[in-house]
């Protein structure tokens, strides 16, 4: 999965205002039958943090992403374009 930013640098979302990557993350934690507070628990996180996370309020910071995603199995892949001139 590659991860590319929507306009102004933000993530691009789908229409519940959840980043597409969180939606990712948490459908692949529920086929996995782990619940938040499981996956919490597994990751060494609080499950505030794991919940305000996955339902967007709050946004990751990169090495965060990486071990949520690894927490459900997932790579994370980071692609860097050069941005054209307009």
């Amino acid at each position: 999965m590659t991860a590319r930013p929507g306009e102004a640098g933000r993530p691009v979302t789908r229409s519940s205002g959840t980043p597409w990557y969180m939606q990712a993350f948490k459908a692949r934690r529920i086929a996995q039958g782990l619940s938040q507070a499981a996956m919490a628990e597994k990751l060494g996180m609080s499950l505030k943090q794991v919940g305000m996370t996955e339902s967007g309020v709050r946004e990751p910071r990169i090495h965060a992403l990486v071990r949520l995603y690894r927490g459900v199995g997932l790579n994370l892949y980071l692609d860097f374009e050069e941005i054209e001139d307009e």
